[in-house]
Protein backbone atom coordinates (compact mmCIF):
# COMPACT_ATOMS: atom_id res chain seq x y z
CA UNK A 1 0.00 0.00 0.00
CA UNK A 2 1.46 3.35 -1.07
CA UNK A 3 -1.54 5.69 -1.25
CA UNK A 4 -2.88 5.33 2.30
CA UNK A 5 -1.60 5.33 5.86
CA UNK A 6 -3.09 4.11 9.10
CA UNK A 7 -5.86 6.42 10.29
CA UNK A 8 -6.97 7.60 6.83
CA UNK A 9 -10.67 7.68 6.07
CA UNK A 10 -11.58 5.94 2.84
CA UNK A 11 -14.62 4.88 0.84
CA UNK A 12 -14.66 2.03 -1.63
CA UNK A 13 -16.27 -1.03 -3.11
CA UNK A 14 -14.92 -4.51 -2.33
CA UNK A 15 -14.04 -7.10 -5.00
CA UNK A 16 -16.93 -9.53 -5.30
CA UNK A 17 -16.18 -12.83 -3.60
CA UNK A 18 -12.48 -12.17 -3.07
CA UNK A 19 -12.18 -11.03 0.51
CA UNK A 20 -15.65 -11.21 2.02
CA UNK A 21 -18.29 -8.52 2.30
CA UNK A 22 -18.53 -5.09 3.87
CA UNK A 23 -21.05 -5.83 6.64
CA UNK A 24 -18.31 -6.54 9.14
CA UNK A 25 -16.09 -4.86 11.71
CA UNK A 26 -13.19 -4.98 9.26
CA UNK A 27 -13.16 -4.90 5.46
CA UNK A 28 -10.36 -6.10 3.20
CA UNK A 29 -9.58 -5.15 -0.37
CA UNK A 30 -6.76 -4.11 -2.68
CA UNK A 31 -5.54 -0.52 -2.81
CA UNK A 32 -7.26 0.35 -6.09
CA UNK A 33 -10.68 -0.39 -4.53
CA UNK A 34 -10.55 2.70 -2.30
CA UNK A 35 -10.31 6.49 -2.35
CA UNK A 36 -9.38 8.80 0.49
CA UNK A 37 -12.03 11.09 1.94
CA UNK A 38 -11.76 14.03 4.33
CA UNK A 39 -13.33 13.27 7.75
CA UNK A 40 -16.58 15.16 8.18
CA UNK A 41 -19.88 14.94 10.02
CA UNK A 42 -21.65 12.89 7.35
CA UNK A 43 -18.63 10.90 6.14
CA UNK A 44 -20.60 7.63 6.29
CA UNK A 45 -22.71 8.96 3.39
CA UNK A 46 -19.73 8.32 1.10
CA UNK A 47 -20.53 4.62 1.39
CA UNK A 48 -23.33 5.08 -1.17
CA UNK A 49 -20.97 6.59 -3.76
CA UNK A 50 -18.56 3.95 -5.12
CA UNK A 51 -20.60 1.13 -6.70
CA UNK A 52 -23.44 3.09 -8.30
CA UNK A 53 -21.43 6.16 -9.27
CA UNK A 54 -18.54 4.15 -10.73
CA UNK A 55 -21.06 2.20 -12.80
CA UNK A 56 -22.57 5.46 -14.10
CA UNK A 57 -19.24 7.21 -14.74
CA UNK A 58 -17.66 4.35 -16.67
CA UNK A 59 -20.73 3.89 -18.87
CA UNK A 60 -21.01 7.61 -19.66
CA UNK A 61 -17.32 8.34 -20.19
CA UNK A 62 -15.87 5.07 -21.50
CA UNK A 63 -18.74 3.48 -23.44
CA UNK A 64 -20.86 6.42 -24.58
CA UNK A 65 -17.98 8.94 -24.63
CA UNK A 66 -20.46 11.70 -23.78
CA UNK A 67 -19.29 15.19 -24.68
CA UNK A 68 -20.48 18.80 -24.55
CA UNK A 69 -23.87 19.27 -26.20
CA UNK A 70 -24.80 15.58 -26.54
CA UNK A 71 -28.45 14.76 -25.95
CA UNK A 72 -28.71 12.02 -23.33
CA UNK A 73 -31.69 9.94 -22.17
CA UNK A 74 -31.46 8.31 -18.72
CA UNK A 75 -34.13 5.67 -18.03
CA UNK A 76 -34.62 5.13 -14.29
CA UNK A 77 -33.40 8.63 -13.49
CA UNK A 78 -34.29 8.50 -9.78
CA UNK A 79 -32.62 5.13 -9.15
CA UNK A 80 -29.24 4.39 -7.60
CA UNK A 81 -27.23 4.41 -10.82
CA UNK A 82 -29.70 6.69 -12.60
CA UNK A 83 -29.44 9.72 -10.33
CA UNK A 84 -25.64 9.62 -10.53
CA UNK A 85 -25.82 9.23 -14.32
CA UNK A 86 -27.99 12.36 -14.49
CA UNK A 87 -25.44 14.40 -12.55
CA UNK A 88 -22.34 13.00 -14.24
CA UNK A 89 -23.75 13.50 -17.74
CA UNK A 90 -24.32 17.16 -16.87
CA UNK A 91 -20.72 17.48 -15.65
CA UNK A 92 -19.65 16.34 -19.13
CA UNK A 93 -21.82 19.07 -20.63
CA UNK A 94 -24.68 16.96 -21.98
CA UNK A 95 -28.32 17.97 -22.37
CA UNK A 96 -29.92 15.47 -20.01
CA UNK A 97 -33.42 13.97 -20.22
CA UNK A 98 -34.53 11.81 -17.30
CA UNK A 99 -37.29 9.19 -17.36
CA UNK A 100 -39.07 8.53 -14.08
CA UNK A 101 -42.49 8.64 -12.43
CA UNK A 102 -44.09 11.85 -11.25
CA UNK A 103 -43.60 10.97 -7.58
CA UNK A 104 -39.83 11.37 -8.01
CA UNK A 105 -40.04 14.73 -9.76
CA UNK A 106 -39.38 16.89 -6.70
CA UNK A 107 -36.36 14.77 -5.78
CA UNK A 108 -34.93 15.02 -9.29
CA UNK A 109 -35.39 18.80 -9.28
CA UNK A 110 -32.96 18.98 -6.33
CA UNK A 111 -30.24 17.51 -8.56
CA UNK A 112 -30.34 20.33 -11.11
CA UNK A 113 -32.05 21.62 -14.25
CA UNK A 114 -33.01 18.60 -16.34
CA UNK A 115 -35.74 17.67 -18.80
CA UNK A 116 -38.15 15.22 -17.15
CA UNK A 117 -40.33 12.57 -18.79
CA UNK A 118 -43.08 10.87 -16.79
CA UNK A 119 -43.27 7.34 -18.22
CA UNK A 120 -46.72 6.90 -16.67
CA UNK A 121 -48.04 9.68 -18.90
CA UNK A 122 -45.88 9.37 -21.99
CA UNK A 123 -44.59 6.40 -23.94
CA UNK A 124 -40.93 7.27 -24.49
CA UNK A 125 -40.75 4.84 -27.43
CA UNK A 126 -43.13 7.15 -29.30
CA UNK A 127 -41.14 10.32 -28.72
CA UNK A 128 -40.01 12.24 -31.77
CA UNK A 129 -36.65 13.24 -30.26
CA UNK A 130 -33.40 11.46 -30.95
CA UNK A 131 -30.48 11.01 -28.56
CA UNK A 132 -26.76 10.43 -28.84
CA UNK A 133 -26.79 8.25 -25.74
CA UNK A 134 -29.52 6.19 -24.07
CA UNK A 135 -28.73 4.68 -20.66
CA UNK A 136 -31.33 2.20 -19.43
CA UNK A 137 -30.28 1.81 -15.80
CA UNK A 138 -33.23 -0.45 -14.93
CA UNK A 139 -33.28 -2.78 -17.94
CA UNK A 140 -36.81 -1.75 -18.85
CA UNK A 141 -36.27 -1.74 -22.62
CA UNK A 142 -33.78 -3.21 -25.07
CA UNK A 143 -31.82 -1.98 -28.06
CA UNK A 144 -34.33 -3.29 -30.59
CA UNK A 145 -37.09 -1.22 -28.96
CA UNK A 146 -35.00 1.93 -28.62
CA UNK A 147 -32.75 1.99 -31.70
CA UNK A 148 -35.05 4.41 -33.56
CA UNK A 149 -34.47 6.95 -30.75
CA UNK A 150 -30.71 6.96 -31.34
CA UNK A 151 -28.79 9.27 -33.63
CA UNK A 152 -26.53 7.73 -36.24
CA UNK A 153 -23.46 6.51 -34.35
CA UNK A 154 -25.33 6.74 -31.03
CA UNK A 155 -24.78 4.47 -28.04
CA UNK A 156 -27.24 2.36 -26.05
CA UNK A 157 -26.14 1.06 -22.64
CA UNK A 158 -28.32 -1.34 -20.68
CA UNK A 159 -28.35 -3.40 -17.50
CA UNK A 160 -30.00 -6.33 -19.30
CA UNK A 161 -28.19 -9.69 -18.89
CA UNK A 162 -25.14 -9.87 -21.14
CA UNK A 163 -26.17 -12.93 -23.25
CA UNK A 164 -29.28 -11.04 -24.45
CA UNK A 165 -27.15 -8.02 -25.28
CA UNK A 166 -24.83 -10.06 -27.50
CA UNK A 167 -27.70 -10.65 -29.93
CA UNK A 168 -28.44 -6.92 -29.99
CA UNK A 169 -24.74 -6.09 -30.52
CA UNK A 170 -24.77 -8.20 -33.68
CA UNK A 171 -27.92 -6.42 -34.85
CA UNK A 172 -26.34 -3.03 -34.17
CA UNK A 173 -23.68 -3.73 -36.81
CA UNK A 174 -26.24 -3.02 -39.51
CA UNK A 175 -27.96 -0.04 -37.87
CA UNK A 176 -25.94 3.05 -38.88
CA UNK A 177 -23.04 2.37 -36.54
CA UNK A 178 -25.19 2.42 -33.40
CA UNK A 179 -23.49 0.69 -30.49
CA UNK A 180 -24.79 -1.53 -27.68
CA UNK A 181 -23.08 -2.19 -24.33
CA UNK A 182 -23.83 -3.93 -21.05
CA UNK A 183 -20.76 -2.84 -19.09
CA UNK A 184 -19.50 -4.21 -15.79
CA UNK A 185 -18.16 -1.82 -13.14
CA UNK A 186 -14.35 -1.89 -12.89
CA UNK A 187 -12.44 -1.11 -9.70
CA UNK A 188 -10.48 2.06 -10.32
CA UNK A 189 -9.09 4.26 -7.54
CA UNK A 190 -8.48 7.17 -9.93
CA UNK A 191 -12.15 7.16 -10.91
CA UNK A 192 -13.16 6.97 -7.26
CA UNK A 193 -10.94 9.94 -6.42
CA UNK A 194 -12.56 11.92 -9.24
CA UNK A 195 -16.04 11.13 -7.90
CA UNK A 196 -15.04 12.15 -4.37
CA UNK A 197 -13.62 15.40 -5.78
CA UNK A 198 -16.92 16.14 -7.56
CA UNK A 199 -18.82 15.53 -4.32
CA UNK A 200 -16.52 17.90 -2.44
CA UNK A 201 -16.99 20.52 -5.17
CA UNK A 202 -20.78 20.22 -4.96
CA UNK A 203 -21.11 18.84 -8.49
CA UNK A 204 -22.53 15.51 -7.24
CA UNK A 205 -25.05 15.23 -4.43
CA UNK A 206 -25.12 12.20 -2.15
CA UNK A 207 -28.80 11.40 -1.71
CA UNK A 208 -29.92 9.21 1.19
CA UNK A 209 -33.47 7.85 1.06
CA UNK A 210 -33.45 6.03 4.41
CA UNK A 211 -30.90 4.98 7.01
CA UNK A 212 -30.79 1.78 9.10
CA UNK A 213 -28.62 0.69 12.03
CA UNK A 214 -26.48 -2.37 11.31
CA UNK A 215 -28.67 -4.56 13.52
CA UNK A 216 -31.53 -3.91 11.05
CA UNK A 217 -29.52 -4.68 7.93
CA UNK A 218 -32.02 -7.37 6.87
CA UNK A 219 -34.78 -4.74 6.89
CA UNK A 220 -32.54 -2.48 4.81
CA UNK A 221 -32.13 -5.22 2.18
CA UNK A 222 -35.88 -5.87 2.15
CA UNK A 223 -36.53 -2.15 1.66
CA UNK A 224 -33.95 -1.91 -1.15
CA UNK A 225 -35.36 -4.97 -2.94
CA UNK A 226 -38.73 -3.26 -3.35
CA UNK A 227 -37.05 -1.52 -6.29
CA UNK A 228 -38.12 2.04 -5.49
Amino acid sequence: VTRFKEGDYVCGVLPTGSYGGGLAEFAKGTEHCFAKIVPQENQSHFSILPLAALTALQAIRDKAKVKQGDSVLIIGAAGGVGHYAMQIARIFGAEVHGVSSKRHLEFLKTLGPYHFIDYQKEDILKRGEKYQFIYDTVGKYNFVQCRHLLNKGGTYVTTLPRPKVLVHKILSLVTQGKRVYSPLMKHNSTDLEQLVKWVNEGKIKLCIDKEFPVKDIAKAHEYSEQGH
